[in-house]
């Protein structure tokens, strides 16, 4: 009988800000590196430590110790210490796809130059994950995927499978087994150390809990208690039962004989345990190799021996229900949040970007530390707890301040390029005295749509009216296309006159629905009345509906028989904005 491998491989899932502000956070994770440094030192055969996939906590921690770089470096790079290849674990549902690339691509580099970026698909956080990935994954050189939240056993009966996305590529995924990430943790770790069990009776023994540190300041007392002395207790006599249960949730393995057990869970440390549990374990199994392995090592067993022509393929995304188990709990809080977001990454993705772009094949500057840095603020914000604002309000704030900060370097970096753009262009034919109006399309498509805009014009000019006209000489006027409108239905504008001519009178009703700026300059054009002079003493509600009357045949002057008028949503008891209700 073939000899079953387990792979025993310590992690952690550190929430950069979630159940703690980001500097409480900090505080917690310079104390579990320092923890790590310690024992990579002290133990040699402390094969790998796997830092959650992602790549900002190296960041973040030599931000506070910075004297710790070389060390760090030679511990990434020797393999023992893993991370990338996300920079921080996004949530995948509220971001443009466009950043979760920028994100992965970002982690590779900051891994890189830490020494080493592990190419593994590792996504164990979030509540899902999207169809595309096993394309975006594959343009990143990496075939190997665990997604193990939020796919049920419904979807993917099997914990292997080959994942399609819509354009076809296929990644080879693991879903792990019952309780995912954390299993091997909560049943074998914390009852060989605590002498508890992971079941709903778990709680920790007061006695038995050593020195414990929790402010008692009235106001303040709703906070956990943290431990700062250990004890050297260990319970052997636990772990056989439990990895047993450990061994029965990840029975659904396609390969039965070669078993990852990641030993971590959210924000736990290093397992100073961790040999004497694979010595006992090792003592009560004959039949089982356990080992304090590597993914790396789990993963190229599992290869060898796996029958791809068995595995099931599974289609589209994996976000299985119920709903407040996926996005159901997130999606919908903090909308703020989520709303800034929105806008930062269209001004940094397909508007500052693009720009940059152009003046680069232009000869000119790219921006990019400026925009760079709008992406280290916008990437740090879009963690899977930040941008949902599923956090304490003061995380809120930060990620707000974090997605304003982006916000307004992207618009700077927008500016600059504008500028650069329009002092290249050639304004050879354009008099001292024209006002010039650059009306650019960042998109890689042609739009068709109205723009709302304010034109200065000196002051000395005294300019009531204004002709615009493009770049190949063509008067671009509304007033032509307000009088070709009234002239199909018979009206014949004499705009020296400043009247109508019927030339086929009707008595015909036209309803006219119009976005808010080119409906004033419709009418404007309409009643005679020069556009500046319409916008600065009308005021007109989005809601509201202006009727004009045409009566007579020869040398009409329209006559508005109401103006932004509102007096519908009154009679349907509905709120309006300005209460306008003008008669004439």
């Amino acid at each position: 009988m073939e000899k079953t491998n387990v792979h025993i491989v310590p992690h952690t899932h550190w929430d950069r800000e979630w159940r703690y502000p980001i500097w409480k956070n900090r505080s917690l994770l310079v104390d579990f590196m320092d923890n790590l440094l310690a024992i990579l030192k002290e133990k040699p055969t402390y094969s790998q430590f796997l830092l959650d996939g992602q790549s900002v906590v190296i960041e973040d921690y030599l931000e506070v110790r910075p004297e710790k770089r070389a060390e760090i470096e030679k511990y990434i790079s020797e393999g023992r210490i893993t991370c990338g290849p996300w920079y921080t674990l996004p949530d995948l549902y509220p971001l443009d796809g466009e950043c979760l690339v920028r994100n992965l691509l970002k982690g590779y580099r900051v891994a890189a130059e830490f020494g080493k970026v592990m190419k593994i698909a590792y996504t164990s956080f979030g509540w899902g994950q999207t169809a595309q990935f096993p394309q975006i994954y594959a343009g990143f050189g990496i075939d190997f995927c665990i997604t193990a939240k939020r796919v049920n056993e419904e979807h993917a009966p099997e914990a292997e499978f080959m994942w399609e996305s819509p354009d076809g590529t296929k990644v080879l995924t693991s879903r792990l087994g019952h309780e995912g990430r954390a299993q091997f943790f909560l049943t074998t770790v914390i009852p060989a150390k605590y002498n508890v069990e992971n079941d709903k009776n778990f709680h920790i023994d007061w006695k038995n809990s050593g020195m414990v540190y929790h402010k008692a300041n009235a106001g303040e007392d709703n906070v956990d208690y943290f431990r700062f002395s250990e004890d050297n207790d260990f319970y052997p006599e636990t772990i056989k039962k439990n990895i047993e249960k450990c061994l029965d949730g990840t029975s659904d393995t396609t390969v039965p004989s070669v078993r990852f057990f990641p030993a971590g869970c959210d924000f736990s440390g290093c397992i100073e345990e961790l040999d004497k549990i694979i010595e006992k374990a090792n003592e009560e199994f004959e039949d089982i190799e356990f080992s304090h392995s590597t993914i790396q090592d789990y993963i190229k067993e599992f290869t060898q021996k796996v029958d791809y022509d068995k595995l099931r393929t599974i289609k589209g995304e994996l976000r299985d229900g119920p709903s407040s188990a996926t996005s159901g709990n997130a999606l919908s809080t903090r909308l703020y949040i989520k709303q800034a977001n929105k806008k930062a990454q269209n001004l940094l993705l397909y508007k500052a970007e693009p720009v940059n772009s152009a003046v680069m094949m232009m000869g000119g500057e790219y921006e990019k530390n400026f925009l760079d840095k709008a992406w280290e603020y916008l990437l740090k914000s879009h963690a899977h707890d930040s941008i949902n604002g599923v956090t304490q309000d003061k995380t809120a704030r930060d990620n707000v301040n974090r997605i304003e900060q982006a916000t307004e370097i992207a618009d700077i970096a927008f500016d600059r390029g504008m500028s650069a753009l329009i002092a290249k262009a050639d304004l050879s034919k354009y008099s001292d005295n024209d006002v010039l109006l650059f009306a650019y399309n960042p998109l890689p498509f042609p739009v068709s749509q109205v723009l709302k805009v304010a034109v200065d014009v000196p002051t000395e000019e005294d300019a009531w009216d204004f002709t615009m006209v493009d770049e190949k000489g063509t008067t671009m006027d509304i007033n032509k296309k307000a009088d070709d409108f009234l002239e199909s239905f018979g009206y014949k504008h004499d705009r020296e006159n400043s009247v109508y001519q019927a030339e086929t009178p009707s008595d015909k009703r036209i309803a006219l629905f119009a976005h808010d700026g080119f409906g004033k300059a419709f009418l404007s054009s309409i009643l005679d009345i020069p556009y500046p002079l319409f916008t600065t003493h009308f005021y007109m509600g989005h809601t509201g509906f202006t009727v004009i009357e045409f009566s007579g045949t020869k040398d009409i002057v329209p006559r508005v028989v109401s103006f932004s008028n509102d007096s519908h949503l009154y009679k349907d008891g509905l709120p309006t904005m300005w209460n306008n209700n003008y008669y004439f």
